[in-house]
């Protein structure tokens, strides 16, 4: 399970040097820790931590496999930050600690490490923490329970069966590690690319902080500049990819519940359906017309001949 004794982790220290890369920056921190900043477009990058001595296996088949074009980018050093600017955003790299800042292109704060804890890792456990906003909201994170707005609320992805379900029921079916910060009018996302149990904070017990954690697996995480939704949502599917047009069919009506079966019931119900004339493209079995719950096989006993109902 997650830690949540905040005092046994190690955070991101001070910064040592740092190298300059064709699309960002590498960072060496305190320890040889290594963060990585790479930007895929203007208004989005890719934060990455390396720790010696843990694997680094960045997951990949999440992300469109595509050649992304090079960023115009403009690089100072100050005496306290690094600065990175695009035509969109400018990021901000605090040296003691290392710490990272995100400001529009008039110098506004759209979002940043909380100066206190920032990075930080225990054992395979990695988190980052965000400071909140003036009154930050949060959508997103797929199927859950509850409200549009997450705020106040933990979220876990961790994929559960769990049929039975209220609005404060939380992991349930599905988990999409994604989700879109809104304040000051500004949108920005962030799609955190671990496969782990993952775990965000939306400000729960506190009004200091936001945070995304995972129980192993990488500190990998892609930030999206909006500053409208839409522009954060349409970056995000490139990044991830975009659902092909829908066949015809699957735009007609389609029958569900819980659960048709035998075969002879399935066959009764689509006659059913011609009989009054109402027209249904797709019927759907649910878990009754497998071999034991298992998928990708069939009850011989309650359908005898599937083939042959198509």
């Amino acid at each position: 399970m997650m830690n949540t004794a905040f005092g046994k982790y190690q955070h991101l220290g001070n910064l040592q040097s740092f190298q300059r890369t064709e699309n960002g920056i590498e960072l060496i921190c305190e320890g040889d820790v290594k963060v990585i900043l790479t930007f895929y477009k203007s208004n989005m990058f890719r934060v990455t931590l390396e720790r010696p001595g843990y694997p680094n296996d960045l997951l990949t088949s999440p992300l469109v496999d595509r050649m992304w074009e090079p960023v115009a980018l403009q690089f100072q050093e100050e005496d306290i930050h690094l600065r990175l600017d695009t035509k969109d955003l400018s990021v901000l790299i605090h040296k003691m600690p290392c710490r990272i800042s995100v400001l529009d292109a008039r110098g506004n704060v759209i979002n940043r490490d909380d100066p206190g804890m920032g990075i930080g890792w225990d054992g395979n456990e990695v988190r980052n923490w965000k400071s909140l906003g003036n009154n930050e909201r949060f959508f997103g994170l797929g199927e859950k329970t509850g409200n549009v707005d997450k705020y106040r609320r933990e979220w876990v992805m961790w994929n559960s069966d769990t049929p039975a379900y209220n609005d404060k029921t939380d992991p349930v079916y599905q988990s999409i590690p994604f989700f879109v910060g809104l304040h000051n009018q500004q949108a920005y996302g962030i799609y955190f690319n671990n496969s782990y149990r993952t775990v965000f904070n939306f400000g729960a017990g506190n009004e200091r902080y936001s945070s995304f954690s995972a129980d192993g697996g990488p500190l990998d995480y892609f930030f999206i500049y909006g500053p409208q939704i839409s522009s954060v949502v349409t970056t995000y599917s490139e990044l991830t990819g975009r659902t092909f047009l829908p066949p015809l069919w699957s735009l007609g009506y389609q029958q569900c519940r819980w659960s048709y079966y035998p075969e002879s019931e399935v066959l009764n119900l689509a006659k059913t359906f011609r009989e009054k004339q109402i027209p249904a493209d797709v019927i759907y079995l649910d878990i009754h017309y497998m071999d034991g719950y298992r998928v990708f096989t069939w009850d011989k006993q309650r359908f005898r001949n599937p083939v042959n109902m198509l």
